[in-house]
């Protein structure tokens, strides 16, 4: 025989391993039996039975799955970074003047030339300059506590019904930008979230109950050219 071999059986309470290694005396048995005390975790006893059928200690060999895991969550997180993790902070640097490209995220951005801001999108005449530069942080938060910042996209739920009849959170299709509105319109200008100007209070970070906000995308995730609610982010150059 050229090949280690092992076998394992458990009922949940006792946990038998039997192997034969290449050049042994014939099958070695391992046995763990679970105390009533103890959470019925089936691998601990396939483990600490494996070792005793290879005549191994047990804590030895969680020590050295130890060392030998960390090196490899080591290796896949970095993989995992290079190839598909979301962009968390701004890291490349491109070379003057090129400029950014539509579909590129805007995390992934970092020049001195321009920066990235939400815009209405040109082809309607609002009178705003600006609906704010992404990145920017504002009082609100979502309803499980996490801070919005200009430039983040949320999903936005209505209550709908009544306290005797019973009420439901329904959800409004689409997603929606937290912006901060440049314009001559006291009413609207400053931060909100889209579709919900007279429902935020922009020096308070109160938003009107009857509406549960979810954060769905953080500001460096969004593309650059990305559109929702009429609002698109854009490149702006700097001046000069």
């Amino acid at each position: 025989m050229k090949d280690t071999c092992m076998f394992l059986m458990s009922d949940g309470k006792r946990t038998e391993a039997y192997s034969r290694q290449p050049g042994g005396a014939g099958i070695q048995k391992g046995v763990a039996i679970r105390r009533d005390e103890d959470t019925p975790q089936l691998i601990v006893g396939a483990i600490i039975a494996l070792c005793k059928s290879l005549d191994q200690n047990p804590i030895d060999a969680a020590l050295a799955v130890l060392r030998a895991y960390s090196v490899e969550l080591v290796e896949a997180k970095k993989a995992k970074v290079k190839k598909h993790a979301p962009p968390r902070v701004q890291v490349v640097k491109r070379p003057d003047p090129e400029e950014p490209k539509p579909g590129e995220v805007i995390g992934l951005i970092s020049t001195k030339r321009g920066h990235v801001e939400l815009a209405m999108r040109p082809d309607l005449d609002f009178n705003i300059r600006s609906m704010g530069r992404v990145g920017d942080t504002t009082r609100f938060k979502d309803y499980g506590g996490k801070p919005l910042m200009i430039g983040d996209l949320v999903t936005v739920d209505r209550a709908e019904g009544t306290t005797r009849g019973g009420k439901v959170w329904t959800p409004i299709s689409g997603l929606h930008f937290v912006v901060d509105e440049n314009s001559d319109d006291p009413a609207t200008k400053g931060p909100y979230i889209m579709g919900m100007c007279g429902g935020c209070n922009a020096k308070t970070g109160e938003i009107d109950p009857r509406f549960r906000v979810h954060l769905a995308k953080k500001w460096y995730e969004v593309e650059l050219g990305e559109e929702h609610d009429l609002v698109t982010s854009v490149w702006k150059g700097a001046k000069g």
